[in-house]
């Protein structure tokens, strides 16, 4: 794996530092990208939670 990473980029020497420079920043990016798009739908759909969790 840290040999597939070090063909894009030379200067990661171990695992942690992989993950770090490659994976986190998308890993971020996803999570703010999910809430910005469940934010509004959860806003649609909150009259059909109350109705159905009231009953």
């Amino acid at each position: 794996i840290i040999n597939m990473y070090k063909e894009i980029n030379p200067n990661v020497n171990g695992l942690l530092e992989c993950l770090i420079v490659f994976n986190c920043p998308f890993t971020l990016i996803k999570g703010l990208v999910a809430s910005v798009l469940c934010m509004p739908l959860y806003k649609v759909l909150r009259p059909v939670f109350n109705s159905y969790y009231r009953k």
